[in-house]
């Protein structure tokens, strides 16, 4: 067995420090496709940003957890529910459930992307929203690492990725 380990990772572990900056840079491009396929609007992601900027957080996100060869979640943190639901054209009373749905498309396409870019096998959790800030925040700094970008032409919408240590990641 090599004591050699690339550099940034950890020996003991075989843990890369930013792969979540590098799954989230090579797959976040087919969640902005979907959601601009569907909604017929120029949505380019912004550039993947790691914990050393942190998080805008909003009282509005969904939560997916994300299992399989790598744990963790995708929370989709919604800036301006208002925005984002006049671009949905949904009225006000259903405003919830469409930036649920909009979690979901955006999670189910991340996730093909994550297993194609890990050479991976994952699943999917049904999606948890909430509307307190404090929960939000829990969720976004539950992983050991994380990545986040910002989906540009689709309200302030913020895509986080966290993955766990214990994530099979090499």
């Amino acid at each position: 067995m090599s004591t050699d380990a690339a550099p940034g990772a950890d020996p003991g572990r075989g843990f890369v420090p930013n792969r979540a900056v590098e799954l989230m840079e090579a797959s976040v491009g087919r969640a902005a496709g979907a959601l601009c396929a569907m909604l017929n609007v120029d949505v380019e992601p912004g550039e993947v940003t790691d914990d050393s900027v942190p998080v805008p957080l909003a009282p509005r996100a969904v939560k997916i957890g994300v299992f399989g060869d790598l744990t963790g979640s995708i929370v989709l943190v919604v800036l301006s529910p208002p925005t984002l639901a006049e671009l949905l054209q949904v009225p006000h009373e259903l405003v919830e459930s469409a930036i649920g749905e909009v979690g979901n498309i955006v999670a189910s396409h991340l996730v093909l992307g994550l297993e194609e870019a890990a050479d991976a096998a994952l699943s999917i959790t049904p999606p948890d929203q909430s509307n307190n800030e404090a929960v939000v925040a829990d969720w976004v700094t539950a992983g050991t690492q994380r990545a986040w970008v910002t989906l540009g032409g689709l309200s302030p919408v913020v895509v986080v990725l966290t993955l766990r240590a214990s994530a099979p990641i090499a």
